[in-house]
């Protein structure tokens, strides 16, 4: 149906003359035609005809054979209509394309057997959802219900029912285009509804076969040859199919003894094996032609060698053959370039091929813990995608230097293996940048730069220690400092002739739990003591001048000698006093603002144990453009993270600062930076951390704000 022409207006050009690029010279007083395709719907021909296009960019304009330039002619021709060029056929192949609604969520291509998920009510392809739910089931503990694709829920039902709205949807597509085949598609052809019933002859005769010569528990629970519930799919106890062919078969503790039945191999669809826990001594080489497989489980049995044939399994994905009695593997083993997850833990291997780096882009994890290795290959520097190494529990006296490379890995575990008594520096950078690197505590892998930094800084701030701590002998031989795993975890500093204060450093001891500073001359003990979160005993007896230590010792769970008298320092402020804080508002801007002290050291229950702001403050007013949240309904709460003038100030403070100030400018020239305060719905994504951020621990959460460079760097708490 062509719409009306309104009175003085132009009608559209024709689909032919759009597609040509031609001119087109317009009657007034004649509609444009569009030629009905067959067959359509009475919806369908309401929406044939389009109004022009906008004109495209040079970059995606359809080629024409008009110039860009007007044409030259006269007077009359310039007012005539000109058909700006647009890409008509991508419009039209938009029209004929396959219809999203239609396409499978997981293979991306137009539903051939629609299968209807019904704890969740979403539809996939029969044959994707249930390699989804195989797959889900081999990766999760026992009992556990798999997910959703999409919906992300958990289903405790994987019964699955042909959506036959669906499927004559795709019908009437394929009706409409007789000339295409799917884009996925081997033929036009629709599978059948719900798929093969019943069990194919081909796989039939391997399960009788297989269950004629394998001795087995659950095999002899099987359906015999002739029976009538043969083809009923519920029978096979262990055996999972789909379209008729067998895609899982389970037999894990079913007394398998002996070898493997050559027949495993006309199994060709079967993507998971599962003989786990059994005696089995060998495995055929057929099993080569077993292409499909992705997932063969044989922990557990008696195997000492493994089939070339290994090598032809192109689709495997994990990989699983621990506790069994394998000495060596195959070469063939680098062929699996799909090869995932690897493990051939607690064997008697004693090397290991290095064709496995061959596996660089998929393999993510691989196991060898329990063995008899000696040595590792270097080529293992080459699988860039590891996240997994085990080597521990075996003989390795050294690590080769490539094993730095692994820029992928997030844990390595070299305990157990007697020999190894140091790790190549490009090992212990991955530990630094922040890999977990599991060792022994008699293997020297040094001081972690973090704390090898306090160190030098105690070292410089009491002349006494450079005479102790000498530069010819490593941090951990130094008097009085205990080193664990990189790490200082004890700092022994009694009677060391230490004078005046503590330098705030030492709040960068992260993994410290003992310190003793008893028997010196100590004048103050710095607020960042109190980022040691992991701290247990702290020793400060003897120190006659020592007469106040911070108030956030008495917040922790740490066991404290100290001399009579000895008070804990409080904040400057106390609970109800009236002060003014600075606060950054949303816009950017800092505003100084009035309130009153509700707590002192105040914690978000989102930080971790042992870190507090000095103060929480309640404004007279709401922070301006701020969001109220359900704990701060006024928005007027905000936490202080620093005890100093130029974060939160007394009333008087703040008029004599007014006074000083030119302008009512909140910092003059030279002032140290100000710390803003900050409000308490912001606190779940504000996290500091005692010291500069550990490369081996999370990083926190925090806000993006540039004045907060020092504060971060030297610990939440803060000297005032």
């Amino acid at each position: 149906r062509a719409p009306s022409t309104r009175s003085g207006s132009t009608p559209a050009p024709s689909i032919r003359a759009r597609l040509s690029g031609e001119r087109h010279r317009t009657n007034p007083a004649r509609k444009p035609t569009l030629k009905r395709r067959e067959p359509l719907a009475a919806s369908d021909s309401e929406q044939l005809w389009k109004p022009p296009l906008p004109a495209l960019s040079r970059s995606s304009r359809a080629p024409t054979r008009m110039s860009s330039k007007r044409r030259r002619g006269n007077a009359e021709d310039s007012k005539r209509p000109v058909v700006v060029p647009v890409a008509v056929e991508d419009e039209l192949e938009e029209e004929d394309a396959e219809p999203e609604e239609l396409m499978c969520p997981i293979t991306r291509t137009l539903f051939r057997d629609p299968a209807l998920v019904v704890d969740s009510g979403q539809t996939y392809e029969r044959k994707a959802i249930r390699s989804h739910f195989r797959q889900a089931r081999a990766s999760a503990p026992r009992g556990t219900p798999v997910m959703d694709p999409v919906t992300r829920t958990p289903l405790y039902n994987t019964r699955t029912v042909v959506n036959w709205v669906a499927r004559r949807c795709v019908e009437a597509w394929l009706q409409r285009h007789p000339e295409r085949t799917p884009e996925g598609w081997d033929s036009r052809e629709l599978g059948p509804a719900g798929g093969f019933k019943g069990v194919r002859p081909e796989d039939l005769d391997a399960l009788n076969t297989l269950a004629w010569t394998m001795d087995a528990a659950r095999v002899h629970r099987w359906p015999s040859k002739g029976d009538v519930h043969q083809q009923d799919a519920s029978e096979w106890e262990g055996v999972y199919f789909e379209d008729g062919r067998v895609m899982e078969l389970d037999l894990e503790r079913s007394d398998v003894t002996g070898a493997v039945p050559k027949v495993i191999g006309a199994f060709t669809a079967m993507e998971t094996l599962d003989l786990s826990g059994n005696e089995i001594t060998s495995v055929p080489k057929e099993i080569g032609a077993c292409v499909s497989l992705r997932r063969l489980v044989l922990t557990g049995n008696r195997l000492k060698t493994l089939p070339k044939a290994f090598g032809q399994l192109a689709s495997l994905k994990t990989l699983l053959i621990s506790e069994n009695e394998l000495k060596t593997l195959p070469a063939e083993i680098g062929n699996l370039t799909q090869l995932e997850h690897l493990d051939v833990s607690w064997n008697k291997i004693n090397t290991v091929p290095s064709s496995i780096a061959r596996i660089t882009d998929t393999l993510k994890a691989l196991n060898l813990q329990g063995n008899r290795l000696t040595t590792v290959p270097k080529e293992f520097g080459n699988l860039a995608s590891l996240e997994f190494l085990n080597l521990a529990d075996n003989d390795i006296r050294a690590i080769p230097r490539e094993l730095g490379y692994l820029e992928s890995i997030d844990e390595m575990d070299l305990s157990n293996n007697a020999g190894l008594m140091s790790l190549p520096e490009s090992v212990l950078l991955l530990k630094w940048e922040g890999a977990s690197i599991l060792i022994d505590e008699s293997c020297d892998i040094g001081c972690h730069p973090n704390d090898f930094e306090v160190l030098q800084a105690l070292r410089n701030h009491w002349p006494p220690l450079k005479k102790l701590w000498v530069d010819s002998k490593p941090p951990m031989k130094w008097r009085g400092v205990t080193i664990s795993r990189g790490d200082v975890c004890k700092l022994d500093l009694k009677k060391m002739k230490l004078t005046g204060s503590v330098p705030p450093i030492i709040g960068k001891l992260q993994y410290a739990v003992f310190i003793d500073l008893s028997g010196n001359d100590l004048t103050s003990l710095p607020a960042e003591i109190g980022n040691l979160f992991d701290l247990v005993e702290l020793r400060l007896k003897d120190n006659p001048k020592l007469k106040k230590i911070p108030g956030i010792l008495g917040r922790m769970d740490v066991r404290i000698e100290q001399d009579k008298g000895v008070s804990f320092q409080m904040p400057r402020f106390r609970v109800g006093t009236r002060v003014e804080c600075n606060v950054r508002l949303n816009s950017g801007e800092s505003r100084w603002l009035k309130g009153k002290v509700l707590q002192h050291y105040w914690r978000d229950y989102s930080w971790p144990t042992g870190q507090f702001a000095p103060y929480q403050v309640e404004l007279d007013e709401s922070i301006p453009g701020s969001t109220p949240t359900p704990s701060n309904a006024k928005a007027t709460k905000i936490f202080a993270p620093a005890d100093n003038d130029y974060c939160i100030r007394s009333m008087a403070t703040a008029a004599k600062m007014r006074k000083r100030d030119t302008a009512h400018q909140n910092v003059r020239s030279g002032d140290p930076e100000p710390m803003e305060a900050i409000p308490v719905a912001n606190a779940h994504s504000y996290a500091a951390v005692g010291g500069s951020q550990r490369a081996d621990e999370p990083v926190l959460p925090r806000i993006p704000l540039p004045d907060f460079g020092i504060f971060l760097n030297q610990g939440f708490l803060r000297s005032g």
